[in-house]
């Protein structure tokens, strides 16, 4: 590293160490003598960096203690999820693939190998890792969660559970129970779940584990429970985090948002884990902001119509572009509707916005939208979802029979298709409610791109090549296109039959069609107009 990387690192360290709480590293006072040549300095700095999102200054530390330590594992482990943190796959690929040679039974290694297969959609060679791992290191309740996951991306969900049972039975420690509660929350078992929670509550009472149980309580719609337990256990502070509740479970806040959720209530939604999307600064992000800024670099705001790869556009812009990852902003449900108005009523003054429309046949993204909905909240029982649409689940548990329903002008199939509750509702939330008609004429050709998921590479691939001949800074850059795939089959619907548009009779789907018309125009305006340019 230059002199300048060195002076780089240590003033960021020292300025996310004078602002947080986080004590476990170097001494506030140490000036600017620390020495990055020592590991367990570079330790602390790349925990300091992480805790703070600063993945790139991570790395550059992890980078450097693989060269001055190279024969310890440590900075391999870190220059690994450094390079998953930044979503950048093929170099934390080529680093494991080093890396597992080297340290053939390091469990840390193998651990990361087996996620990068993983993230990749690769269970097979992904369990070879972690079966290894677990033969190696049999003490070591990571092992058996990892394996169990790697079981579950290959529809062996049987054998995933007694491997769960096996954990907890010969492993007795806190992280083993914390480990089986998350594996049923990922399947869908939230009832055992919640059973856990409640022991590792009772066994080890803190904010922290009595949150988890409460939280448990919440998506299972006990909601009188959840009030009295955390009333009785002094979760909530004051009369703001009472109404963030209730606003939570009101069916008429969520269906009828006005204006923008305000930060107080995101970050809430964060501190009782509820929803920890806004964890991330550039979800959602308040137009205003990117209005305040004086840099002139650009930002490049994402409108993620659900289900139609929107996640994964997001990710290979961040992958592709590094240095503006900070400014990769990701419009997607809960108010998001409400900021791309604000965002268009200014981005035609402001030349260094660019906005990337997400979009799909309207009929396959709702059929998509079906499965995800479904899946998603009534299977799994991620989020917190009201009980009236549960309900309406158990009617229709299938897009067929949605359709049917809605073919024969059933009340109870449209109450369904258009119910939106903050992040649920991907079927009601289509390209209509994202960017109504009368904001059409509010884009701006010049700082448009439109990508379709059925040519999501060629797309991308054009919206590059626009942005380079737009900013300087891009300019000449070599595009390298990965794009992830993720949610897709077996690997994310797990022991579901996903249905498709071709399941639908013509009937239903014109039926669909017509339910579907304001997105329907949206869609082929767009097209019409941008597709390809």
């Amino acid at each position: 590293m230059s002199h300048e990387i060195d002076q780089e690192i240590i003033e960021s360290y020292l300025r996310s160490l004078a602002s947080s709480e986080f004590v476990n590293g170097l001494q506030k006072n140490v000036g600017n003598k620390i020495d990055l040549y020592l590991p367990d300095n570079l330790l602390k700095i790349i925990e300091v960096f992480r805790e703070f999102g600063e993945y790139e200054l991570s790395l550059k530390c992890s980078e450097r203690l693989v060269n001055i330590a190279p024969e310890s594992p440590s900075g391999f482990q870190r220059l690994i999820q450094d390079y998953l943190n930044l979503d950048r796959l093929i170099d934390a690929s080529n680093v494991a693939s080093l890396a597992v040679k080297q340290f053939p039974d390091d469990p840390g290694i193998l651990m990361l190998t087996c996620n990068i297969f993983r993230a990749t959609a690769q269970p097979q060679e992904a369990i070879q890792y972690s079966s290894h791992l677990l033969s190696k290191h049999p003490d070591l309740p990571a092992g058996y969660y990892c394996s169990a996951q790697c079981l579950v991306d290959l529809g062996r969900i049987s054998e995933a559970k007694k491997l769960i049972k096996t954990l907890v039975a010969s492993i007795d420690t806190p992280l083993s129970n914390i480990l089986a509660r998350d594996f049923y929350r990922e399947i869908g078992m939230r009832q055992r779940a919640k059973k856990i929670s409640s022991q590792i509550a009772q066994s080890s009472p803190s904010i922290e584990t009595n949150i988890q149980f409460a939280i448990d309580l919440l998506v299972l719609g006990r909601t009188q429970r959840f009030f009295r337990f955390i009333k009785k256990k002094n979760l909530i502070n004051d009369e703001t985090d009472i109404k963030f509740f209730h606003d939570l479970l009101s069916r008429e806040f969520a269906m009828n948002l006005a204006s923008p959720l305000d930060n107080s209530w995101r970050s809430l939604s964060v501190k009782y884990k509820v929803f920890e999307h806004f964890k991330d600064t550039t979800f959602n992000k308040y137009p205003f902001e990117m209005r305040q800024d004086s840099s002139h670099l650009p930002w490049i705001c994402v409108i993620h119509v659900g289900k139609c790869a929107g996640e994964s556009i997001v990710r290979s812009l961040k992958c592709m572009l590094p240095e503006l990852k900070k400014r990769i902003v990701e419009y997607h449900v809960f108010d998001s509707n409400i900021l791309i108005n604000q965002l268009l009523s200014f981005a035609q003054y402001e030349p260094n916005i660019d906005i990337i429309f997400c979009t799909r046949d309207p009929l396959e993204r709702w059929v998509s939208s079906f499965n995800w909905d479904f899946y998603t909240y009534k299977l799994r029982k991620h989020y917190y979802c009201p009980r009236y649409i549960l309900n309406l689940f158990d009617k229709y548990d299938s897009s067929k029979k949605l359709a049917r329903g809605i073919y024969n002008c059933e009340e109870e199939a449209f109450t369904l298709a258009k119910a939106k509750h903050l992040s649920f509702g991907h079927m009601a939330m289509g390209q209509s409610w994202y960017l109504p008609m009368t904001l059409m004429e509010s884009i701006k050709p010049s700082q448009f791109h439109l990508i379709r998921t059925n040519s999501i590479k060629q797309d991308l691939s054009s919206c590059f090549k626009k942005l380079s001949n737009k900013y300087g800074i891009l300019a000449g850059k070599s595009w390298n296109i990965d794009i992830p795939i993720l949610k897709n089959g077996k690997s994310f619907y797990v022991n579901y039959s996903m249905s498709v548009a071709s399941d639908l009779s013509s009937h239903e789907s014109d039926a669909v069609f017509d339910f579907l018309s304001e997105d329907v125009k949206v869609h082929q305006i767009l097209v019409d107009r941008f597709a390809g340019h």
